[in-house]
């Protein structure tokens, strides 16, 4: 029991038969979100018809601007302000939320990710008119390549490289940020960065796997 400061944002929520030995397998999709309560719909994907099992409902739900994409849920912890951060500050920024930092697996993720923050992130516009966003991908300077954290090959730029002089070649320069400029000229995109170095004007959005269906 809790008393929430307004309606949740984002909910989530999978269905399982009680007995998890019954073959069952459902989808649940949300209808609506009210200010106590949430409406969802439930259907049985494993055959056309047939409803016969008591069901388990699991659900979790999100205060703040979010978005879900590939069974994966993205956030801005923090709409405003600034903050002088590393990648590992970053990281563990987010870590202390149970969360951890987005991978790039390709162009459409970078769209969502850079669209999010040009939509929701408050820009302090009287002194920067961009803000840096740290990935958890890697780059390779002598191949050209981008590894996401958990090894597969990463959204390699295509046309996305912060102009001019991104990526550069320097061999320490692997780890990757994303410039989102808001106003005056249009130098957004990715960069690659020297590890352990600080980068001004930054913020942190967040990721987190949704539970899988059952």
């Amino acid at each position: 029991m809790q008393c929430l400061p307004k309606p949740p944002d984002f909910v989530y929520a999978t269905v399982r038969p009680s007995n998890q030995s019954l073959p069952h397998k459902f989808s649940a999709a949300i209808l609506e979100i009210k200010a106590y309560s949430f409406v969802f719909e439930i259907e049985r994907v494993d055959q056309a018809t047939g409803w016969d099992t008591m069901i388990t409902v699991d659900w979790f739900f999100y205060i703040g601007i979010a978005f879900a994409h590939r069974e994966r849920i993205y956030w801005l912890p923090e709409l405003s302000g600034i903050k002088t951060m590393t990648k590992e500050q970053s990281a563990i920024y987010c870590s202390n939320r149970s969360a951890e930092l987005a991978d790039i697996a390709d162009k459409e993720t970078y769209g969502l990710i850079s669209d999010h923050v040009v939509r929701h992130y408050e820009y302090q516009a009287l002194v920067y008119t961009y803000v840096h966003v740290w990935i958890a991908s890697k780059y390779n300077p002598q191949t050209g390549n981008v590894t996401q954290s958990n090894g597969e090959p990463g959204f390699n730029g295509d046309g996305n490289w912060k102009q001019p002089g991104f990526p550069t070649s320097q061999s320490t320069s692997t780890e990757l940020v994303i410039r989102v400029r808001y106003l005056l000229i249009n130098d957004s995109g990715l960069l690659n960065y020297p590890i352990g170095k600080e980068f001004e004007a930054s913020t942190v959005l967040c990721s987190m796997k949704l539970p899988p269906n059952p």
